[in-house]
């Protein structure tokens, strides 16, 4: 999911869609250590620990950026709780920016994931004593950074990131056609985001339209993501 994250601004792919708004945000942030990507952090463990006590310090204050900031911190050492309160906390002083309900999205988004990873390894010793044919489904529910979602894009309806974040939820959940609106959606808005392009491809494969999800697959190619041409040569 796209989102405000700590990482070396020089490691991160530059992207043909701009958007006013969240160039005006960046610059309110002021801190070169916080960018918006879809990738993880190329800084080291020690550099964000180092970061995340700067940011600490900065949040006795109390101003939305400084908490917000403390939260992104927060995330990138796997204090889900702590910075999803930090990032309730920045949102309940400034309300109204889709922004920051978009990183508690990604930041709740993340949390379910990790409880499902240690589930999935917990698994391995439950399953290894189940007899034949027996299987344990886990659902997780994605409702309340769906809901985050819902509201960023009440207020900011014209942001295609915030249609291809909620999409990726929806595709997670299960939920494939309501993926592939929110991917159309997020196209229409903006051509040049080869990331929707890429997972309508895939939501498309999934549901069965090999066709039209390898052309999907084709023009986020052109665009850009490698991935796409191992899938298409899966597929061709």
């Amino acid at each position: 999911m796209f989102r405000f994250t700590l990482t070396a601004p020089s490691t991160v792919a530059s992207h043909r869609y701009y958007v006013e708004s969240l160039g005006e945000f960046t610059a309110t942030l002021a801190d070169s250590n916080i960018v918006f990507t879809c990738d993880d952090t190329t800084l080291t463990e020690e550099e964000v620990a180092a970061l995340n006590c700067t940011y600490e310090k900065e949040a006795l204050g109390e101003s939305w950026e400084a908490l917000f900031k403390h939260g992104i911190s927060q995330l990138c050492i796997r204090q889900y709780t702590s910075a999803v309160g930090l990032l309730s906390e920045a949102i309940a002083l400034h309300p109204n920016d889709p922004y920051l309900y978009l990183n508690r999205a990604a930041t709740r988004a993340e949390m379910i994931d990790f409880i499902s990873s240690i589930n999935r390894n917990d698994r391995i010793s439950i399953d290894s004593e189940m007899k034949p044919g027996q299987v344990v489904e886990r659902f997780y529910n994605y409702g309340d950074a769906i809901a985050d979602l819902n509201r960023a894009i009440e207020l900011a309806p014209e942001v295609a990131y915030l249609y291809y974040n909620r999409g990726n939820l929806h595709a997670l959940s299960g939920d494939m056609p309501a993926a592939y609106d929110d991917y159309t959606q997020a196209i229409a808005l903006a051509p040049e985001l080869a990331e929707a392009w890429f997972n309508r491809g895939l939501v498309q494969l999934y549901m069965k339209d090999t066709r039209k999800g390898c052309i999907d697959l084709s023009k986020a190619g052109e665009l850009g993501i490698k991935e796409a041409y191992v899938v298409l040569k899966r597929h061709n």
